[in-house]
């Protein structure tokens, strides 16, 4: 009998099964065992408190990373292209774009930037406000993917280096959210910067090339 991958069972932790995954649990004791497990660690971690390092601490970590063979210096193109991505993103939360579009880009209709200027304007309440910073943040995300695409392909070492620096980035914004939990510049950095890690951490996990490890 074939029992379910790592992968699998990490992805149960929690989501439903699938109905074969589910039929498969109820007779293997091991893979259950395995995901009772990965379950455990799961909560065991998530009570864990937060840890905030010293903000001097990351050009240490990067440093013994490069020592260690594990990160190699940043193509110049590439950070270029990663640069340009911060500056947008910068702009586009500083009030000076309201969206951007890229050809291509997965939208229903064509974004209406002045459209969405004169409903900011004219918006009665904050809930009105908070819809519409919806609509832009994620026309925003769909054009900053999409521009991603079409930009020069980086290795699993460029990844590696863009994921520990958008660690570094989530732990900044995670203090300044305690602080100011309701700033919108700070929670748009915030989700950009997770939604980023995310991904980049998929596509380590899914990189052909060699393992990051």
């Amino acid at each position: 009998m074939e029992h379910l991958s790592l992968e699998a069972l990490a992805r149960l932790v929690d989501e439903p099964a699938e109905p074969a995954e589910a039929a498969h649990l109820e007779v293997c004791a091991e893979c259950r065992a395995e995901l009772d497990a990965l379950r455990e660690q799961t909560s065991e971690l998530a009570h864990l408190p937060d840890l905030e390092p010293p903000p001097d601490i990351w050009p240490a970590i990067e440093a013994c990373l490069r020592e260690e063979g594990l990160l190699r210096a940043p193509r110049r193109a590439s950070g270029s292209v990663w640069l340009r991505l911060a500056a947008a993103l910068a702009l586009f939360l500083a009030g000076g774009v309201v969206g951007f579009a890229v050809r291509g880009a997965a939208q229903d209709e064509p974004f209406d930037a002045e459209s969405i200027t004169t409903r900011i304007a004219t918006a009665a309440d904050a809930e009105e406000v908070a819809r519409l910073l919806e609509e832009t943040r994620a026309a925003y995300f769909a054009a900053l993917n999409r521009y991603a695409e079409f930009s020069e392909p980086v290795g699993t070492g460029d990844l590696i280096t863009r994921a520990v620096a958008l660690e570094g980035i989530l732990f900044t914004t995670r203090a300044a959210l305690a602080q100011a939990p309701a700033d919108p510049v700070i929670n748009g950095y915030h989700l950009s910067a997770l939604a980023q890690h995310e991904s980049t951490l998929r596509q380590i996990a899914f990189d052909p090339a060699e393992p990051w490890y």
